[in-house]
């Protein structure tokens, strides 16, 4: 299993990294206040522009002559979406949204390294699940 995720064109962000971000226990989840207004954490709105970068590239990816997946527009969005996740791995949740927030991002690479059911990833998913009220995987 994979310690860091390499992109396509360098740079990683290591699993350690990823989980140390997020709650280290349960107890941590009853201490953040439920969710008001999305604005108050900034991982939200970080994670929103995350998931609009991917989307975004994932599109580029599919259209003819991108095969290479280095093109100009795929690499400087693959930049952003890095500093930002860089960003996200260095705030602390403060509401159950950023928390989620956190564990998206760190499904998005724990999933891609073992599989939505090693423990790692079956304890994000869960994390997420409290978080959010919602079955099933996080969004990514």
């Amino acid at each position: 299993m994979l310690k860091n995720r390499v992109r396509a064109h360098g740079g990683a962000v290591s699993r350690r990294a990823l989980l140390a971000s997020l709650p280290a226990s349960p107890l941590a989840l009853s201490l953040v206040e439920p969710v008001a207004a999305r604005s108050t954490d900034p991982l939200v709105a970080m994670h929103d522009e995350w998931m609009s970068l991917r989307r975004e590239w994932d599109k580029l990816a599919k259209l003819p002559g991108n095969e290479s997946l280095v093109t100009p527009p795929m690499v400087e969005l693959e930049d952003r979406w890095i500093a930002l996740e860089e960003r996200m791995a260095d705030c602390t949740p403060t509401s159950l949204e950023g928390i989620a927030a956190l564990a998206s991002l760190s499904w998005y690479y724990l999933a891609m390294e073992g599989g939505e059911e090693d423990a790692e990833n079956r304890a994000v998913r869960s994390i997420w699940q409290a978080c959010t009220g919602k079955a099933g995987n996080p969004l990514i």
